[in-house]
């Protein structure tokens, strides 16, 4: 890396602390000996999104932040004083919303979207009502009853007309825009359900989204839509603009976000490698990837390291009174009186989430299983039931 990595700092870039401030604290950070500053997501999230993890638009800079030359005298700034920049990226989700045109326009073409590669959606999804459809848990209470209360109604934005509820707004596909009437007050709460019924999408109430959402999650964050990183063309088309400036020279390394939920990690690494730092063996891209006890980093995985997580878990260790963690040990054994081990209860707790927020993630890996061990299959069938209980139990063993 030009200049050397000596230390970095983290700056949490957002409206109340934009380019133009970042750039203020670049002379107080020299003198701190930092080497590089440690930028968070700067590409387009959601208005008012404080950390950046939310992205809209992985094509434009975050306006939020400030302007394109607000962000060149930041590196300007930086360059001046010999100091460097690494880049937080999220390649493994996009925020879900109105705010993101390529989500917008998946919810409004459906499958026939060109943006319907870039999220991870199962469109043949095993509930009749989700079949080539989005579910969208958003609702505070069933369809049926939230219409039937005149939440849901039709409004125009520009020369579009598009579905309200409360915060919410969503497309409308094609069709069902040529069929509308000049006048949208006309339109009773029936007629509001009929079209509704005739969109890529399914609103539902929240609820449904632990058991039956048919789109991958960030954990079980409804809002946060996974991508298909590990299509080429994805990866093209979201990382144009931070592989440009790392080509003009802006951006030194980068810090990958929540590279576990990849489908490929070791192919995106490699790929972000080959783009951005051809030729290097040990290129400058730190990993958010937490380590268990003994574990090492994957040899290889063409990346320089990780953020520290497994460094921090030592360091707290000196913050820790040995005879205090002790009492606080022993209390809580006589309170619960039951010999469990840690191990034990990481199990259960495994298995807990697996059932509950996680269980449509395990169901999704479930169907899969479901239709390879089909009536074509040589081995005995087998109930879904089964296989989802096998997937929850191989992962809590992981």
């Amino acid at each position: 890396m030009t200049p050397p990595l000596r230390a970095t700092c983290r700056l949490q870039l957002n409206a109340d602390f934009d380019l133009r401030a970042a750039r203020a604290v670049v002379p107080y950070l020299e003198r701190l000996g930092v080497s590089h500053v440690y930028a968070s997501p700067v590409l387009e999230s959601r208005g008012g999104s404080t950390h950046g993890y939310d992205v809209v638009d992985p094509t434009r800079l975050d306006p939020d932040l400030g302007t394109e030359e607000d962000w060149r005298d930041l590196i300007d700034e930086l360059r001046a004083r010999g100091m460097g920049l690494l880049l937080d990226i999220v390649p493994n989700h996009m925020a879900t919303g109105h705010e993101n045109p390529y989500w917008d326009d998946v919810l409004a073409l459906g499958r026939r979207s060109r943006y319907a590669a870039w999220f991870d959606i199962t469109w043949e999804a095993p509930q009749r009502d989700l079949r080539d459809r989005v579910m969208l848990p958003v609702l505070g209470d069933s369809l049926g009853k939230v219409i039937g209360r005149g939440e849901i109604s039709l409004v125009r934005q520009g020369d579009r007309v598009r579905v309200k509820y409360f915060d919410h707004t969503f497309p409308l596909s094609p069709e069902s825009m040529a069929e509308l009437p000049l006048d949208l007050g006309a339109l009773d709460r029936e007629a509001i359900a009929a079209i509704l019924a005739r969109q890529h999408y399914r609103l539902a109430h929240w609820r449904r989204a632990a058991r039956e959402i048919n789109y991958r999650r960030f954990f079980d964050v409804n809002d946060r839509v996974a991508l298909h990183m590990e299509d080429p063309e994805v990866f093209a088309q979201t990382h144009a603009l931070p592989l440009e400036w790392r080509r003009r020279g802006w951006v030194d390394g980068f810090r990958v976000d929540h590279p576990d939920g990849l489908l490929d990690p070791l192919g995106y690494f490699q790929r972000l490698a080959e783009a951005a730092f051809p030729g290097e063996p040990a290129p400058p891209i730190y990993i958010e990837k937490i380590l268990g006890h003994g574990e090492r980093l994957r040899c290889e995985w063409p990346v320089a390291g990780t953020t520290g997580y497994d460094f921090l878990n030592q360091a707290e260790a000196l913050f820790i009174d040995p005879p205090g963690w002790g009492s606080i040990e022993a209390e809580y054994r006589r309170t619960i009186r039951q010999p469990l081990e840690f191990s034990a209860i990481a199990r259960q707790a495994k298995r807990l989430v697996l059932e509950t927020g996680l269980s449509a993630g395990a169901r999704r890996l479930a169907d899969r299983l479901l239709k390879l061990a089909g009536p074509a299959h040589p081995l005995p069938r087998v109930s879904r039931r089964d296989l989802l209980r096998a997937v929850v139990e191989a992962i809590v063993a992981l």
